[in-house]
């Protein structure tokens, strides 16, 4: 689970809801976070005009039950043999059972300047890059598609990573 999973369920408890996590007081349906596109996508009408708890109500009666039940339902981690899959990423220093939900989907800092080591490649997005990059410890998936980029197929091998694209696949 992301952010912007989580902010569905958030606003449909609360059409107001501010993660407390965001950087400046934003709505799931400010522009930057998408809401209002996705709640189009299922055909709620997002005009500005009308009143947010208008907008709750017909998400809630257009969203499927069986797809908000996958949404909360998704992990938010994922282990492997060789890699461990994240949203955002991981507080160093933190076991990972015991690593809070704020930081799976909304660490940026602490996480991107560690050179800890986990044992597994972690694999995460939430910090958009032009194009995908390989750490020693980590790899940014996120290409930046939530900005209209391209989404990055990977092969991952162990510690090794390879995009994937109509050539091919091409070493990181």
């Amino acid at each position: 689970m992301g952010n912007h999973d989580r902010y569905v369920l958030r606003f449909l408890d609360n059409p107001l809801y501010d993660d407390p996590q965001t950087s400046r007081p934003l709505l799931w349906t400010d522009p930057p976070l998408g809401g209002r596109a996705t709640l189009a996508s299922y055909g709620v009408d997002v005009d500005d005009r009308r009143p947010l708890e208008a907008i709750r109500d017909d998400a809630a009666e257009a969203i499927p039950q069986a797809h908000l039940d996958w949404i909360a339902a998704l992990p938010r981690l994922h282990e492997a043999d060789h890699q461990i899959f994240v949203h955002a990423g991981l507080r160093p220093g933190v076991p990972l059972d015991a690593q809070a939900e704020d930081d799976l989907i909304w660490i940026r800092k602490p996480f991107l300047e560690t050179e800890h080591d986990w044992g597994r490649l972690v694999v995460h997005g939430h910090t958009a890059l032009d194009f995908p990059q390989l750490y020693a410890n980590r790899l940014n998936l996120d290409g930046g598609a939530g900005y209209g980029r391209p989404l990055f197929p990977a092969l991952l091998l162990g510690r090794e990573a390879f995009l994937l694209g109509p050539g091919g696949r091409t070493r990181l």
